[in-house]
C-alpha cells in the first residue's frame, strides 16, 4: 500500500492502518482501504492509475460539496466510507447530513 500510493501519487505515507475492505468487481479480488498519515503535502499523479488527486480540509471539503465542484463516491463504496469516518472524526457534524441536505 506505501509503495501503491508513493507510485501513483508521489506521496510517501506513514502510520498505515487498515480500515476496512468489499468486494471487488473482479473474480477472487476484494479492495482493501487503509488510513495514513502523508509525510509531505506535494501531490504528482502518475496520469494512468490515477487522472487528479487533491488536499481538502474538513471545511473546504464541506464548501467545495455544497458549491457543486466535487462529488462524493456512492455511500456503499469504501472511499465514501474512507472519506466519512475521516470527515466525522473532528467532531464538526456529519457528512451524512451535508450530503442529505445537498439532495434536498
Amino acid at each position: 500500500m506505501v509503495r501503491e500510493v508513493r507510485e501513483e501519487t508521489g506521496v510517501p505515507v506513514t502510520k498505515v492502518s487498515y480500515h476496512s475492505s468489499q468486494p471487488w468487481p473482479f473474480p477472487n479480488s476484494i479492495m482493501l482501504g487503509f488510513n495514513a498519515e502523508a509525510s509531505q503535502d506535494t501531490i504528482q499523479v502518475d496520469g494512468h492509475e490515477i487522472e487528479k488527486a487533491q488536499w481538502f480540509s474538513r471545511p473546504e471539503l464541506r464548501s467545495a460539496l455544497q458549491n457543486g465542484s466535487i462529488v462524493l463516491p456512492t455511500p456503499i463504496s469504501i472511499a465514501y466510507r474512507l472519506i466519512e469516518d475521516w470527515f466525522n472524526a473532528a467532531g464538526l457534524g456529519k457528512l451524512s447530513d451535508i450530503v442529505e441536505s445537498l439532495q434536498q
